[in-house]
């Protein structure tokens, strides 16, 4: 299920978003150079593929079930976007201690947030957001936390009830609960 970033797929991406001319930031799972990466690709309003980050954190990976082939990156970056700065951490990256340091030391206007979280939509909405937005909070910068709504609900039984947030100064700022399909839209 692993894709190369020159699959016919992205470049099908790219061509709707080249059509749109709106930008696009996408999670998959990447082969390249023969490993399998958790990844961010973020594509401007021409479709051009101007950055890719590469999960640090090894978290994502079942240990159990994994070998050799499953990989992560080794550094954060930031990316100019339409006159401002971003940075990515990946689901659990911002939750080690090492890894924070790392992504402070990068200059950025904001971060980006994927996740993949499935806990209860109450228990995210009333506990765990509180505690991503303290998270976010250490890096001192506005966040963008963004979780995957499944449309598969039946095929798993952990799937994610997506929700997102734009954490500030450890506040949330705007969000939509999890549980809920919608689009957080935000003037930078």
């Amino acid at each position: 299920m692993a894709l190369s970033l020159d699959d016919p797929r992205i470049h099908e991406l790219q061509d709707k978003v080249k059509r749109t001319q709106v930008a696009l930031c996408i999670g998959l799972f990447e082969l390249w150079e023969g490993k399998l990466y958790d990844t961010q690709v973020t594509m401007d309003k021409s479709g051009d593929i101007i950055h890719v980050y590469r999960r640090i954190s090894a978290s994502w990976k079942e240990n159990f079930v994994t070998d050799s082939r499953y990989a992560q990156g080794d550094h954060f970056s930031s990316f100019s976007l339409m006159g401002k700065t971003f940075m990515v951490g990946l689901c659990g990256d911002l939750w080690y201690e090492k890894i924070l340091i790392e992504a402070n030391n990068i200059k950025s206007d904001y971060l980006i947030w994927p996740v993949y979280l499935d806990y209860s939509s109450q228990k995210w909405n009333e506990e765990e957001k509180h505690a991503y937005c303290k998270q976010a909070s250490l890096l001192s910068r506005p966040t963008f936390l963004v979780n995957c709504y499944c449309l598969d609900k039946e095929e798993i039984s952990y799937y994610s009830k997506g929700g997102a947030c734009y954490f500030d100064q450890g506040k949330i700022i705007q969000e939509i609960p999890s549980g809920e399909e919608d689009i957080l839209l935000l003037d930078l």
